[in-house]
């Protein structure tokens, strides 16, 4: 193997991890690492070859891949790479999201050869399935690792059947934090928001056609200054909490 891409949209940091993770468990000449959450990361085509190994890593939102998934796609090209497809979602459940991406990846040209739902600290309540990826993850994702090398040694490159239903769940309407008060106009948020739909003159505002609903600039104002100020969203929360606190463990599938 000459070369392993670590692939990503991560906005607080879930699918990242769980990249790193899987990709710790291959040796390669070059490791690549492209962190699709920068927005000048995905401006250019990017183009694999049939030799690459790419860990693609996307967040899963109500259900279905970020809004955003759809550009990045569009940029990608796979030239038959082989590729593993790695969803993380918030312990609730990914529904449709892990077959939207292995069927958007195998559009684009590339060999699915595995792939996994992984679970991450819930981007909207970090309460739930807090810090994890975990130290047990990690090490599920290494031997994640370990059967797709066997497989492949195995002379077995195919596509492997997941779960979910197409055509998909719909999308839902998103909802937008704002800043309050206390904000303080740091730009933090600004800077860091992945669709760069924050005010830099006005860190309260944001800008609803761009907006996904990631939780990036909620859980990284230091000023706690930016929710969504009403009570569906504190009743989302409290609904999270009460109902998908319960530790679920990744599934894969070879």
């Amino acid at each position: 193997m000459k070369r392993v891409v670590k692939l990503h949209f991560s906005p607080n940091g879930g699918s990242k991890a769980a990249v790193d993770g899987v990709a710790a468990g291959f040796a390669a000449e070059e490791i690549k690492d492209i962190d699709l959450t920068v927005p000048a990361n995905r401006a250019n085509t990017l183009a694999f070859k049939a030799d690459d190994l790419v860990v693609v890593g996307m967040p899963v939102y109500s259900g279905r891949l970020p809004a955003i998934s759809t550009e990045i796609f569009q940029k990608l090209v796979g030239n038959q790479a082989q590729a593993i497809a790695i969803a993380s979602y918030g312990n609730r459940h990914y529904d449709d999201a892990l077959l939207e991406m292995t069927n958007e990846l195998s559009a684009k040209g590339f060999r699915v050869i595995a792939a996994g739902a992984v679970i991450a600290e819930h981007c909207l309540e970090t309460s739930v399935a807090a810090n994890r990826p975990d130290e047990a993850d990690q090490a599920k994702l290494l031997k994640l690792a370990e059967e797709v090398k066997a497989k492949l040694e195995a002379g077995n490159d195919q596509q492997p059947a997941v779960p979910g239903d197409d055509p998909y769940k719909s999308i839902k309407g998103y909802a937008y934090p704002t800043g309050n008060d206390e904000c303080d106009q740091c730009g933090l948020c600004a800077k860091s928001c992945p669709t760069e739909a924050i005010d830099f003159m006005d860190g309260r505002k944001t800008d609803p056609e761009k907006c996904m609903f990631c939780g990036r600039c909620i859980n990284i104002c230091p000023k706690e200054a930016r929710s969504v100020w009403t009570e569906k969203f504190d009743g989302m929360q409290k609904w999270l909490i009460d109902n998908c606190s319960e530790r679920r463990e990744m599934e894969w599938y070879l």
